[in-house]
């Protein structure tokens, strides 16, 4: 998006900046589609398997899959890019988190001890 939408991309960041709002939305309100959309286009294109495209489309809104209904690839890139924001700024969530589409895998109950691998693994990082 910043090589091919530049000015465009450039109003995301600059609303991003200081919002309490995820990102994607951002992203969705000002272009009309967010980097997920645009990342699975592209993993289609390049012929990655459906369960990684359907991952990266949908891991702001898992159940909006066809791949739902198990936890895999979809449920943990949705859970990693949670943790990984969690990280990245201070605890701040940036991203939702889809407590139903968890609770319906039977996963809910492990997400604090996700949390707690993914500070330990974050601070055991070099700077």
């Amino acid at each position: 998006m910043a090589t091919r939408l530049p000015d465009p991309f450039q109003m995301v960041l600059q609303a991003g900046a200081g919002n309490e709002h995820p990102f994607h939305h951002i992203e969705e309100a000002t272009l009309g589609v967010s980097h997920a959309e645009i990342g699975a286009y592209l993993l289609g294109l390049w012929g990655l398997p459906a369960p990684v495209v359907q991952a990266v489309a949908h891991h702001h809104h898992p159940a909006r899959s066809d791949e739902s209904e198990t936890f895999g690839v979809l449920g943990a890139n949705h859970v990693a890019d949670l943790l990984a924001h969690e990280m990245d700024h201070s605890g701040e969530q940036l991203t939702e988190l889809d407590e139903s589409y968890l609770q319906s895998l039977g996963v809910w109950k492990h997400l604090p001890e996700w949390r707690a691998i993914a500070a330990y693994e974050s601070a055991r990082r070099p700077e």
